[in-house]
């Protein structure tokens, strides 16, 4: 296998009349809540293995626009996400399930304008790091 690069540029517009409260509460007299995202993701994927998988790194980029009426609005950049290490195995196939197996190391830094005080913030303002182990098996059709 020779190495892969894949670029994604996904776009995304949304328009909510209902708001919710961290309770799940809806108020009546809310705004509508406008956005609109843009997502930028890179992915390199080495020709070469470790523990029998094919090594790689991605990075995803995040802006977008929000609009929440009187509570205010936000531009920019969200959090980047940056994979150092994907393990990527060869597909697995059990009867007519095939299985696709896949660890990453992802670190979120904060990208994006931050305001304690802002009712409309596009970055977390933390640093996180989350590890994954994805399984995911399609059955074959037919």
């Amino acid at each position: 296998m020779a190495s892969r690069v894949l670029v994604e540029e996904i776009g995304d517009g949304s328009r909510s009349g209902r708001v919710a409260d961290a309770a799940g509460n809806t108020s009546v007299a809310a705004p509508a809540i406008e956005s609109v995202r843009g997502l930028t993701h890179i992915a390199w994927l080495s020709n070469r293995g470790i523990l029998g998988a094919w090594y790689g790194v991605e990075v995803v980029a995040v802006a977008a626009h929000v609009d929440a009426g009187a509570q205010g609005s936000a531009g920019g950049w969200g959090d980047l996400t940056v994979s150092p290490l994907i393990l990527q195995w060869k597909e697995q196939k059990v009867h007519s399930v095939r299985i696709n197996q896949r660890v990453v190391f992802d670190f979120d830094f904060p990208g994006g304008e931050y305001r304690r005080t802002a009712e409309v913030n596009l970055s977390s303002h933390a640093f996180t790091f989350i590890r994954i182990m994805r399984l995911p098996s399609f059955r074959r059709n037919g």
